[in-house]
């Protein structure tokens, strides 16, 4: 596929911002740094808009709920992937409950990170994409 993949970095952790990004960039993925909600908001509202989000579980005006929500006001369909300083189930099951497409924690593999956003940009949610938390987060 010709189509440059496109991905929203919406952290604050620097440390998690950093590595996640050279995952993705290893992987050939671009991505885009935003902040906050209200940064996030601001992107989505213009063209083009990304493939994939991948929020951290808390940001500084919200939380990754807040920006499920701004994905679900897409006109087009855009997953969102919390992503976690650490393995918590509590937080992994409200974010599946609550329409993220999954939840990670480090440390990020490129192999890993490649099938998340394959089945999101270009399979959808089919049987053969399957969510990666249980095996990631394992």
């Amino acid at each position: 596929m010709n189509e440059e993949i496109f991905a929203l970095l919406v952290q604050t952790q620097r440390s998690l911002n950093v590595a996640l990004k050279l995952a993705l960039h290893d992987t050939g993925i671009q991505t885009r740094h935003v902040r906050s909600c209200a940064e996030a908001r601001q992107l989505l509202a213009r063209l083009p808009r990304p493939h994939v989000i991948f929020a951290d579980s808390r940001l500084p005006d919200g939380t990754w709920a807040d920006i499920v929500s701004l994905a679900d006001k897409c006109p087009s369909p855009l997953n969102v992937v919390v992503v976690s300083p650490e393995l918590d189930v509590d937080l992994y099951l409200k974010a599946l409950e609550g329409g993220a497409f999954d939840f990670i924690v480090p440390p990020f593999a490129g192999a890993d990170l490649l099938h998340i956003v394959n089945c999101i940009a270009w399979k959808g949610l089919t049987q053969e994409c399957l969510p990666t938390s249980g095996r990631a987060a394992a």
